[in-house]
């Protein structure tokens, strides 16, 4: 039979026999033995590898397996789990059905769709006059960290920005395929549409588009700028609001991100809170009101929750890091407060939002400020590799 020749490019190959990796290791190679045979219905054979990384893992594995006699059926499972007292839960499957010659059988990292610390190949057998061998199993680890993920991108990936935002409406359907620089857009007749401070947002195929509404007429949705990508039909379309200058004292008002139709990640390397209100701001305030009771909370959330900070007054921004502008307008006008993170800058890291996992940035308002004449958080970053 011929054998499966497996190169890891640009990584030296390290074969070892233990299941427990270094802390160095990112590949591991389990070799097949004599007794790695498949023969009996419902027999298991398992493997299992604990990476042994600082951060949860994902990884590559490829399996390969050969027929010895009979007409084998199997199935080749990948499991994980997060602790060591936690049971495998199955991740991936693939039925083989036995030739004559080898077969490699690939699990890639992009299938993972959670994150893990123990990973285990389990064979089930189908049939009783089988019997299989299995020659390798190959693993190539990817260290992750679990909430801030510090990853130097392309400098020529696209720019990224989006306001949190309150979602009025997510079940709206594009009637038509829009056009690159069209103004407008054709919706299902119930998309609820007045154009009166409201965003339309659509999202497919890692591409958004967060626009201002001006106008409605029908399912016709005119806009205050052009259009930079195809959506199709199938395209997520939400309407909803992105000034959260509202009363939140009674019910919560969520104001939020998250990537609806995406595979790459975002990272968001910059926070821009803007405020404008009519009286001057000061570090005792909130704006220009007087210091919250509950406090603006922002956070990460996937399976865990990553509180990123809860704001009562002004000052509380200066705590987490925030560089703020007041700005006085003379003779007329709004005053300002501006608060800018560069989150780079002051911790090192950026904020890795994940399809995948899947992350959401979240910001309840939790008390009345509609006195104020804007409130706004915008996301600012750019798109990833896919790493």
């Amino acid at each position: 039979m011929k054998k499966i020749v497996f190169i890891f490019l640009c990584l030296a190959f390290n074969a070892q026999s233990q299941k427990v990796l270094l802390k160095g290791e990112y590949q591991y190679r389990h070799k097949g033995q004599p007794g790695d045979t498949i023969s009996n219905n419902d027999t298991l054979w398992s493997h299992s590898v604990y990476p042994n990384k600082s951060y949860f893992t994902s990884c590559n594995i490829r399996v390969a397996i050969d027929s010895v006699s009979g007409n084998p059926s199997m199935d080749i499972i990948l499991q994980a789990k997060i602790y060591k007292n936690n049971s495998y839960v199955n991740i991936n499957s693939v039925t083989w059905y036995g030739t004559s010659s080898d077969t490699v059988i690939e699990f890639n990292k992009t299938e993972f769709i959670n994150k893990y610390r123990y990973f285990n190949i389990l064979v089930d057998a189908n049939t009783t006059i089988q019997k299989s061998i299995i020659n390798n199993i190959y693993f190539l680890f990817w260290e992750r960290a679990e909430s801030f993920d510090v990853w130097i991108q392309d400098q020529t990936t696209p720019p990224f920005q989006f306001y949190l935002m309150h979602e009025a409406k997510i079940d709206i359907t594009l009637t038509e395929n829009t056009q690159i620089d069209s103004s407008f857009v054709l919706v299902s007749s119930s998309h609820g549409f007045t154009g009166t401070g409201e965003y339309i947002s659509m999202m497919q195929n890692n591409a958004y588009n967060q626009i201002e509404v001006t106008s409605s007429s029908n399912d016709t949705v005119y806009l205050a700028q052009e259009i930079t990508s195809v959506y199709t039909t199938d395209a997520f379309v939400m309407r909803g609001t992105i000034d959260m200058n509202v009363d939140g004292s009674i019910t919560d008002s969520i104001f939020q991100f998250n990537l609806r139709d995406a595979t790459l990640p975002i990272d968001i390397q910059t926070i821009k809170v803007t405020m404008r209100h009519g009286t001057s701001g000061d570090d005792s305030k909130f704006g220009d009101l007087s210091a919250l009771t509950n406090g603006l909370r922002v956070r990460k959330e996937n399976s865990n929750i990553q509180g990123l900070g809860n704001y009562k007054r002004n000052q509380d921004f200066k705590e987490f890091g925030g560089v703020i502008n007041y700005e006085d307008k003379a003779g007329g006008g709004d005053h300002s407060t501006t608060i800018i993170y560069d989150l780079k800058e002051i911790y090192g890291v950026v904020i890795r939002i994940d399809p995948r996992i899947p992350d959401i940035i979240r910001a309840p308002v939790r008390d009345d400020v509609s006195n104020l004449v804007r409130l706004r958080i915008s996301l600012m970053g750019q798109y990833t590799l896919g790493e």
